[in-house]
C-alpha cells in the first residue's frame, strides 16, 4: 500500500497562514488589507473635511463626522493588527510550543502523531471524510478539521510527485471543497 510520510513544524509562520485564510479566504491577504487601508484613509480624509468645514455651522453633523472617522482608522488597522501582529503575539503568549507533526498519507485516510517541546502527544487515525475543506497555498497544505482548526502540511517537505499524489487523494474525496490560494 502507497503512503506519504511527511514530518511539519507548526509554528508561527503556519498560525499566520492559517489566520489570513481564515480571516481573508482566498485572496492575498496583504493585498486584501492595503486595499481596505486606502479606502478608510480616503473616507476618514473625506470625513475629516467635512468636520473642519462644518465645524461652526453644524457641529452635530461635524461631531458625527470625527466618528465615523475614527471608525474608518479601527476599520482600516483591525484587519492588518489581525494578519501581521495577533499571530505573533498569539504563539508566544500561549503556552504552544512549537510542535513536531508526523503525517502519514494514505489513499483514504492518514495518520498523525505529534509531539511538543512541553511533553504533549497525540496519536490518531482520520479519514479524508472527516475533513471540512482542503486549501492549497504556495507553501501549504492546509487540511481543515472545522471553520478555524486545521493541520498545516508543509509543502518544501514533500517530493513534486508526493505532492501530485497527496493532492490527487485530497481531491477525489467526496463533498471536499479543494481550493487554491496564489499566496
Amino acid at each position: 500500500m502507497e503512503e506519504i510520510t511527511v514530518i511539519c513544524r507548526n509554528d508561527e509562520r503556519a498560525l499566520r497562514t492559517l489566520q489570513g485564510l481564515i480571516l481573508f479566504g482566498k485572496k492575498e491577504p496583504r493585498r486584501s488589507i492595503t486595499r481596505q487601508a486606502v479606502l478608510f484613509g480616503i473616507l476618514c480624509v473625506l470625513m475629516l473635511l467635512c468636520a473642519l468645514l462644518f465645524w461652526k455651522e453644524d457641529r452635530p453633523f461635524a461631531i458625527f463626522a470625527l466618528v465615523v472617522c475614527g471608525l474608518c482608522i479601527l476599520a482600516a488597522g483591525f484587519p492588518a493588527y489581525a494578519y501581521l501582529y495577533l499571530p505573533r503575539r498569539m504563539f508566544r503568549k500561549s503556552k504552544q510550543k512549537p510542535c513536531d507533526s508526523r503525517y502519514v498519507f494514505r489513499e483514504t485516510a492518514f495518520d498523525i502523531s505529534a509531539e511538543g517541546e512541553d511533553g504533549f502527544r497525540a496519536n490518531d487515525t482520520l479519514p479524508y471524510t472527516l475533513l471540512i475543506k482542503m486549501t492549497e497555498t504556495a507553501d501549504y497544505f492546509v487540511l481543515f478539521i472545522e471553520k478555524s482548526r486545521a493541520f498545516m502540511i508543509e509543502k518544501h517537505t514533500l517530493s513534486n510527485g508526493e505532492i501530485e499524489q497527496l493532492r490527487a487523494w485530497l481531491t477525489a474525496t467526496p463533498n471536499l471543497p479543494c481550493n487554491a490560494c496564489q499566496y
